[in-house]
Order: C-alpha cells, then structure tokens, then sequence
C-alpha cells in the first residue's frame, strides 16, 4: 500500500453509495469535455469530398472503438451490460446523427469537427424539449458520442489511459462510456464522482464488478489530485482524502467485519447465473405482473427477455420529428424507425406513442396558434389532428412496419372521446390504403394522463384494445403542481390523497373492462411508489432499463399479503407529512429490512 503522506490534511467527503463495500487506492483524476472545434469554409468539391471522407473513416474508427469496447465488457461483465454499448453503436450509425452530419457538412461546406459540434447541439436541445429526467440523462450520452467521435476525425489519442496505474480510484465530474473503455478493469478499485445516480453508467458497471462507488460527491474533482490516497467505503457513501493513520485502521476494522458484496443479497445482479424462470420466485400475487420497458431508439430485447421483459411499453417517437423541420419529414423516416424497432423488439410486443409535443416545439404552428400555456394548449393528439398529413404518414409507417404483427399505438393526451374517434377513422384509412381491408391493422390504446378520463374510461374502453397511464402527467394535473417550476413541489406528491384515489378508480375501471393498462412515467420506476401501484393492483409496468434489477428485485420480495397491509395504512393518511414520514420511516413494519434499506438508499441517492 502506498504510503500514508503526514504533510497533507485529511479531508472526509459524503455523498450517497451505490456499490458496496471497502477500497483504499490512488486517484486517478479525469477531467473529460468536448475539445476545441473551429469552423473553416471549404469551396473546392475535391477538399469537399475528402472531407466526407475523413468523417466516414472516423465513424468507422470509433464504431470500431465502441465495438471493442462491447466485446470487452461482454467478456468481462457479461452481455447483458454490453447492451449500453450497443445504444452509443445505434445512435453514431442513426443516419439522424451522422447522416445528419454528413448532410451539414455538404450543404454548409464546412469541415467535419464543426458538424459534429453543430448537430450535437442540435440533438442535445431536442433531448432537453422533452423535460423527461430520463431522457435528459441521455444528453450525457450524445456528449460522449461527439467527443469519441472529435477525436478520432482529429486523430487525437486519449492521453489519461490508466493501464500505469494500480489500485486506481476513478475520480471525475461524471464517468462516459468513453473512459470506462479505456479502463483496465483488473486495476479499478472503485468510483468517486461528483455527480451520477442510481442508473448511471457509474454505478451500473461498479455494482457488476462488485467494487464500491460513491456518487454526488459535489466538489471532489476539486479537492484531489492524481496520486492522493483514498479509503472508499461504498456502503455509507464516505470518502477520506489523504487519511491519517488512526482513519486507516478503523477503515481496515469496518472492512474485515463486512460480508463481501458478491454474498449479498439485493438488486446488484439481475439473476443469479443460469436461472431462466424468474416468475419462481415472485409470490402468487404478483405472477401475473408484466414488466415492460422504455425507450427512444430501437432495443434489442432478446437479452431482456429471459429477465421476465414483455416488451417495449412506451416507445417515445417524438425524435422522429425533432430531428427535422416537419416539412421535411417523409413517411421514410417513420418507417425506416419502426421497422428497425419491430425486428429489434421481436417477439416482444411494443407500444408506440404517437406525437407528444406541444405547438410551442413547432416553429410553424406558433404564428397561428399563439399560446399563453402551451402545457394546457395545442399538444399530443391535438397537435397530431392539427397537423393532419405529418400524423397520417406516422400512422401509415407503423402500419406498414407491422409485418411482425407486434406494434401496436398510443395516443397521448386524450381528453375527449371525439379525438379517439377522430384517430380510429383515421387509422382505418390508413390500414386499408396499406392492407386493402376495412378495419384497423393496429391495436389502439389511449393515454390516460388528464383527470377528464376519469370519467370517460368506460366510453373510451368500447374504442381502444389497453390504456396507458400517464403517471408525470396525471399527478401534475391532478395537483395543478408545475413540477419543473413550483418551489414547493414535494417528492411524496404522488401519494397524495387525490393522486391515489384517482389512480384507484382508474384501475377499478380499466379491470371492469378487462383492458390492460400499462404504468408509464417515473412512479413505475419510483423505488416507493412501485409499491403503492402493486398494492392498488396494477400489474403492467413500464420503466426505464436501467432500473430493472431494482424492480425486479422488489416483485421478488415482496407479496400479497405485506402490500395490502402497506396499502391499508397508506390510505389512512392524508397529510404530505404524515405520508412522507410513512414512506421513510414506516416501510420496515411491512417489508423486510434489506429491500428497505436498499428502496432508502436509492431514494437519498436520486433526491439529493
């Protein structure tokens, strides 16, 4: 072990653990970032055409890259988490993004580095339109792609490659999948990040190699230097810099007297190895649960499924329409999506969402429609019967994209029954111009995300095959709460009283009918409130990849029995006080101590 320096004064950070255990090393601080881009013009065609060329070889060098980086994981970690590699590998190959580059570069005349720069943006702003925490995140992942892919059009080397270092404790703002491919995972003793969460790459990879991580560390970039000793202790989420002797000791005591990582029970891992019918272990109460999951690019699922994964419950289309002005999208770019997401999906069924924006993302939409609230105004299925032909040419592409006979559509922000009567007649046109019969080639399910279809489930049951519930939506119009801009927001709203009994009689309605309905939106992949819709009989969830070991860990714990008692209790309580101290504080009366812990955990980690 390194020596213990007596002339730097020992520091003592705490963020949130998302790996457990103990690690003590040396810092190995990386600072990551776009490089430098300029921007030259290029009048001559041949300089032109060379320049298209050395854009194509760099997104062959960095393909390459990505794929050496997949195999390694795939060998090391398994191929399962190989699939994170793969959506960097789809998204660098989308011709949205680097056929979108290549188009700047011939239209503009300018050089490969300030495309990249100018189409990342571009991408990164339509991510942030969307204000989906989860999609937001992806905005970290673009910036990886366009630095990778700078660097390898400049031919510049990455000049912090860890292979001479060992004990390494990783130090940086946030880790890409860039740098994690440049790891030697032999010398990684651990993670200490500045920001991160739950679901990031960072604690999904640290959580697979059984070694700590500490995340939301705030200012710890700042605070070291490459080559500064570190104790890392994953399970409290504690960090000490340049320790003392004394702090070294009870670091190696807390550290002998702990179960290894890898004997631990919990939503580290998805299945132990060779388990292939996860339902053995679900209570009889939950057997019929289906998991689904989110997405905004094809995914292959075949890897998912033996995980207990039915398919894709909300596919959100809308970068479909943000990548271009609406005048140029063409039934092409549909179709060429949603025939690449029913192969990559099959034989899972997947739910696509129709148009879910508002007439304020559409430049030429806001001179005749002005809006005060677009929130309130011209959006989702309004929007999509405004714009008549765009929604036409979606609903024709998916039709013709269903050879598989497993997509199926979504239409958001229902508020009437009109406008799914307006969507069928549509449909139908559609289905016979493409199929030549007269009836719909699609199962149709309608969003039930404003409170007005409370009241109109069972007319809107006789129309549509399944529902979806909009859970951000629905709380937000419920409370009329602006969850982005309300200083008194609280993280507990969704167990309100009004939240709860109208997600009570929407469940009550939609078994009546016998309809499926698929749980959209975060409170599906909430580690409390997946709890409160398993209690209140939901039984389709659709949440986000990343979040599967944890959901899949709860419905492996939890049963009938201690989710009505937790339920019964739950509904007794009216006040966000009461309700918040319930939920931290009151979850060990009703289910085992290590999955509260963990539900504790994962909640302070992503709140903070």
């Amino acid at each position: 072990m390194p020596a213990i320096s007596s002339d730097m004064t020992m520091k003592t950070l705490k963020g949130y653990g998302v790996s457990p255990g103990f690690s003590v090393g040396q810092v190995l601080k990386v600072e990551q970032g776009l490089p430098p881009v300029y921007k030259f013009r290029i009048a001559d065609d041949a300089v032109l055409e060379r320049e298209l060329l050395r854009f194509d070889e760099a997104i062959a060098r960095t393909t390459e890259e990505l794929r050496s980086f997949q195999h390694k994981l795939e060998e090391k970690l398994g191929r399962d988490h190989s699939l994170m590699i793969q959506a960097h590998i789809m998204i660098l190959q989308d011709h949205h993004f680097s056929g979108a580059i290549r188009d700047y570069i011939r239209a503009e005349r300018v050089n490969a580095e300030w495309a990249v720069t100018v189409i990342n943006e571009r991408i990164r702003e339509a991510y942030r339109k969307l204000q989906d925490p989860y999609l937001q995140d992806k905005i970290f992942d673009i910036q990886d792609i366009a630095a990778r892919l700078l660097n390898n059009i400049a031919g510049w080397q990455e000049n912090h490659a860890p292979e001479h270092y060992e004990n390494i404790i990783l130090v940086s703002s946030e880790v890409n999948l860039s740098l994690l491919g440049l790891m030697d995972f032999s010398h990684l003793k651990g993670f200490a990040v500045d920001s991160g969460g739950w679901t990031s790459h960072t604690s999904i990879i640290a959580r697979s190699l059984e070694i700590p991580a500490v995340i939301h560390l705030k200012n710890i970039t700042s605070l070291v230097h490459t080559g500064d000793l570190v104790l890392l202790d994953g399970s409290s989420g504690t960090v000490h810099i340049n320790p003392d002797a004394a702090t070294v000791a009870r670091f190696h005591q807390q550290a002998r007297s702990v179960i290894s990582p890898a004997t631990e029970s919990g939503p580290y891992c998805l299945l132990p190895e060779g388990e292939t019918e996860p339902v053995a272990k679900v209570d009889k109460a939950l057997r019929d649960l289906r998991i689904y999951l989110n997405s905004e690019m094809p995914l292959e699922l075949g890897n998912y499924q033996r995980f207990g994964v039915s398919g894709i419950g909300l596919f959100r289309s809308e970068f479909v329409f943000l990548r271009k002005s609406t005048e140029k999208i063409t039934l092409a770019d549909h179709l060429e999506v949603y025939q690449q997401l029913a192969e990559a999906a099959y034989p899972g069924t997947v739910n696509i969402r129709t148009l879910d924006l508002g007439a304020d993302k559409f430049p030429e939409t806001q001179g005749r429609h002005p809006e005060i609230n677009p929130a309130l105004g011209l959006r989702g299925i309004r929007l999509s019967l405004e714009l008549r032909d765009l929604f036409r040419d979606q609903l024709k592409a998916i039709v013709m994209a269903n050879t598989r006979n497993n997509l199926q559509v979504t239409i958001p922000f229902v508020s009437s029954l009109d406008e799914i009567l307006a969507v069928k007649v549509l449909l139908r046109d559609v289905s016979r111009e493409v199929t030549g019969r007269d009836e719909s080639a699609l199962p149709l399910g309608a969003m039930l995300e404003i409170p007005s279809t409370f009241f109109l489930v069972d007319l809107l049951a006789r129309e549509v095959d399944f529902f979806a519930l909009g859970s951000n939506d629905l709380v937000q119009y419920i409370l009329a709460r602006d969850r982005n801009n309300m200083p008194h927001w609280s993280p507990f709203d969704s167990a309100q009283p009004g939240v709860r009994g109208g997600l009570e009689l929407l469940r009550r309605k939609t078994a009546e009918h016998k309809k499926e309905i698929i749980c959209c939106g975060e409170m599906a992949s909430h580690p409390f409130f997946v709890l409160m819709l398993l209690a209140l009989g939901y039984r389709s969830l659709s949440i986000n990849p990343a979040m599967l070991p944890l959901i899949r860990y709860i419905t492996r714990t939890v049963d009938g029995k201690s989710l009505r008692r937790f339920y019964q209790q739950l509904s007794a309580l009216h006040t966000l006080p009461e309700i918040e101290d319930f939920f931290l504080h009151r979850l060990g009366d009703y289910f085992p101590e290590p999955l509260v812990k963990t539900l504790l955990h994962v909640y302070r980690a992503e709140m903070d």
